[in-house]
């Protein structure tokens, strides 16, 4: 009886962690929809989505049998491979890169997905071997075991390679803009972790064989569109300059590690007027006119230009002060001479 009822447990236990990621996941498409940047848009949406997919589909691999079962692993590995693309395509938008829009390598992401593509549903037909083989299992319940052959080593070895180069991009852009790193750290870990269990259950028989990528995919998602939100999507736009956000109110909400730097009275000043905590920089964004700081004994000289970003509900306007020092001073240098 104990047995039986852990037995239950553990197949409840997977079929609800799966089907809860991907349905978070497609939810978190819908957030995502609403992201202004049309190409950042394009790439976390088609990651959400497939990820979404993938995570039901493996959902579906617990919850059916025969032939179906097997259809549902198959459809999966190749929706597992499209979240690959659609990650990179991301994170080279969000950090800017420019990866995504050169036709050579779109070009050969396509050809690459199209012939790994082949190899999966091919060997899902029974035509070959050389990416998987099945056979029934009852530990820890009954479900299909999954031997991994040659080429799906293969392909999880670059695919998690560049996932990992593209995990370091996003580090790399939130070191730039001046963020607190240690969640993407944490990130990082959650999304990686997966690839671990996915070890494990080739060689451990407790831990069921299947691709857990969907479950670290989805918390990124979760994470960054519902409790990092803010400094997720401003990131691209503040991209290491000082910079201030506000709320609709015009109070301070946030502020770069490059702006807290500048102006020392942006400490404690979330949730305070912009016009009472910097009033010479309310002065400015509302004409769109420099400010000038001492910085190191020296005047130094910033542009202030305002933006705007938006995500579902949240909208906040950001003031990016950007460093226009030489300029400002041969303006001034001119000015005299006149």
């Amino acid at each position: 009886m104990l047995v039986s009822l852990q037995t239950t447990a553990a197949f409840a236990s997977y079929l609800a962690v799966f089907s809860l990621a991907g349905i978070a996941s497609l939810a978190a498409a819908v957030r995502a929809s609403r992201i202004d940047n049309a190409e950042i848009r394009a790439g976390l949406v088609w990651l959400l989505l497939t990820t979404g997919a993938w995570g039901l589909l493996q959902a579906g691999l617990f919850a059916t049998s025969g032939p179906v079962r097997r259809f549902a692993y198959t459809a999966g590995l190749v929706v597992g491979f499209a979240t690959v693309g659609a990650w990179l395509y991301f994170v080279s938008a969000y950090t800017n890169r420019g990866y995504h829009r050169n036709a050579r390598v779109r070009r050969a992401a396509v050809v690459v997905f199209l012939v790994v593509s082949a190899a999966k549903v091919t060997n899902g037909l029974g035509l070959h071997t050389l990416y998987f083989t099945t056979k029934q299992s009852t530990t820890p319940f009954a479900h299909l075991a999954i031997e991994f052959g040659p080429l799906h080593w293969l392909v999880t070895g670059l695919s998690y390679s560049l996932a990992t180069t593209a995990l370091f991009a996003l580090l790399d852009m939130y070191v730039r803009a001046g963020y607190d790193t240690r969640p993407v750290w944490v990130l990082t870990v959650v999304v990686g972790l997966p690839a671990t269990l996915d070890v494990l259950g080739a060689i451990l028989p407790g831990v069921v064989d299947a691709s857990y990528a969907p479950i670290g995919i989805t918390a990124f998602g979760v994470f960054a569109l519902y409790v990092y939100e803010q400094r997720f999507v401003t990131a691209p736009e503040t991209d290491g300059d000082a910079a201030v956000f506000l709320d609709v109110d015009n109070k301070v909400r946030d502020y770069t590690a490059a702006a807290g730097r500048l102006f020392s009275g942006l400490a404690g000043a979330r949730g305070r007027p912009l016009s009472a905590v910097l009033p010479q920089v309310a002065k400015a964004a509302d004409n769109e006119t420099v400010v000038g700081r001492q910085v190191d004994d020296e005047d130094r000289y910033y542009m202030v230009s305002e933006t705007s970003v938006e995500l579902g509900e949240a909208e906040q306007r950001v003031l990016i002060l950007s460093d226009v020092t030489v300029t400002e001073r041969r303006r001034r240098e001119l000015a005299r001479h006149n």
